[in-house]
């Protein structure tokens, strides 16, 4: 059941997301007395499909969705044809689909018919989401009452869809300028916990390097591609910290620090970050799943200006350069003062990594590590108590906000780079003369 009982009020509340799809288009099946009623969105340049089918098998849609969409003789037909047009197998070819492996090998073990009656919601020249109104297997055919009554509510669809459309591509756009200083020369994708492309906004397939021609998507974009339906890094390094924090947020709801992405000839390309979706965003994604993160990726060298305990505890400063750019500038000016503070920089940027070691961070900035010890030994400090400050001030930061209230202590050590939770305790209590839990109970006003 809908909310409400007025099926095109319904449309408009999905399209809001004030109600869920599945069970208007359950609704629309019963009104035109067929099987079943899906939304289908396929995206040619960024290759993936995504449908809501209510009533159909998962496991069949999760294959379609994966696969089998690339070889539907009926997707072809159907991303040709104008908006509001109905087309049937008729149109498409009925000899050529009954024919086709994607028929005997797949869709008639599916639970639904053959014969269907889809109408373009949204066309563009990559782009298309229909509604599709099948038939029952026990009774593959389609009666006149069912055109009349789909006709009707078509243009209702068609708005629908348009509406949601134009509000998710204006979250999405106000999710990548909320994190790029109000620059939006970067894309943003929405992921599952598997790393699997959901949806994405305005530009993506464009910033993922290549171009669309004659109908195929040439071209793989230089630090960040799609493999297979998976939104994952060209860097191999990059990408496991890029896994690794899509597993994180989704467990923990907390962003991590950004990763910088190489392309392949291995230079900085890009910053990639990972947040947490929001529930807003949750109710417009397709299949009514809920994404695991938000995929924001920014060119290297875009002008950040963000504040970080909007989505982590810790307030980390930007980085308007590459680090090697930063720590090259000040070698040729001769600051030792820049260079330590570029290194620092970084540090601070990938403290939530628990691998973090004085050997990776000399390779990182292209200077020795026994450089950098002496930049340290300046300031009468060293690179492991510098290191274990800004985790220990990074987790007490997240003990004392309201908004990690429910996140336990062992995440939070987690979270902050520590690997092991009793060393986390040790230099804790040690540090703030508090355990961790004592700290969280005192509202951060440590002994």
């Amino acid at each position: 059941m809908t909310k409400s009982g007025d099926l095109v009020g319904d449309l408009y509340d999905a399209a809001r997301g004030e109600t869920d799809w599945a069970s208007v288009l359950s609704a629309v099946s019963d009104s035109c007395g067929m099987e079943n009623t899906a939304l289908v969105h396929v995206d040619l340049a960024l290759g993936y499909s995504d449908v809501i089918a209510p009533r159909a098998d998962p496991g069949v849609i999760g294959a379609y969705n994966a696969d089998w969409w690339q070889c539907d003789p009926t997707v072809a037909g159907t991303a040709g044809a104008p908006v509001g047009l109905h087309t049937t197998l008729r149109d498409t070819g009925r000899a050529r689909f009954l024919a086709s492996p994607f028929y005997n090998d797949f869709w008639r073990h599916s639970g639904l018919g053959a014969e269907r009656i889809a109408v373009n919601l949204v066309r563009t020249d990559h782009t298309f989401v229909s509604c599709v109104l099948q038939a029952s297997p026990y009774r593959d055919e389609i009666e006149q009452a069912a055109h009349d009554r789909f006709a009707a509510l078509t243009p209702h669809l068609i708005r629908a869809v348009t509406i949601q459309r134009s509000l998710q591509r204006l979250m999405l756009a106000n999710a990548l300028l909320g994190r790029s200083g109000g620059q939006a020369d970067g894309a943003v994708f929405v992921v599952n916990a598997d790393c699997v492309l959901l949806s994405a906004g305005e530009g993506a397939a464009g910033f993922l390097g290549g171009k669309f021609l004659g109908g195929k998507f040439l071209g793989a974009g230089q630090a960040i591609r799609l493999k297979s339906g998976r939104l994952e890094l060209v860097d191999g390094q990059a990408d496991r910290r890029f896994q690794q924090a899509v597993a994180s947020v989704t467990r923990s709801r907390i962003a991590g620090a950004p990763i910088s992405a190489r392309d392949r000839d291995g230079g900085f390309a890009a910053i990639v970050e990972v947040l947490p979706d929001t529930p807003a965003l949750a109710s417009f994604h397709g299949t009514g799943t809920r994404p695991a993160a938000i995929v924001i990726v920014r060119r290297q060298g875009l002008k950040q200006d963000i504040d970080y305990r909007a989505e982590r505890p810790a307030a980390l400063p930007a980085l308007a350069k590459t680090v090697g750019e930063r720590v090259g500038d000040a070698n040729r000016s001769g600051g030792r003062r820049g260079v330590l503070d570029a290194i620092k920089a970084d540090i601070r940027e990938h403290a939530a990594e628990p691998t973090l070691t004085l050997a990776w961070l000399a390779e990182r900035n292209g200077v020795s590590a026994r450089r950098i010890r002496d930049l340290f030994y300046a300031e009468n400090t060293n690179f492991t108590e510098y290191l274990m400050t800004i985790r220990l001030e990074r987790a007490r930061e997240m003990l004392v906000d309201p908004e990690f209230r429910a996140v336990n202590v062992a995440m939070i050590a987690a979270q902050s780079g520590f690997g092991d939770l009793s060393w986390f305790h040790h230099v804790f209590r040690r540090r703030y003369g508090v355990t961790p839990v004592q700290m969280r109970a005192k509202g951060g006003k440590a002994d």
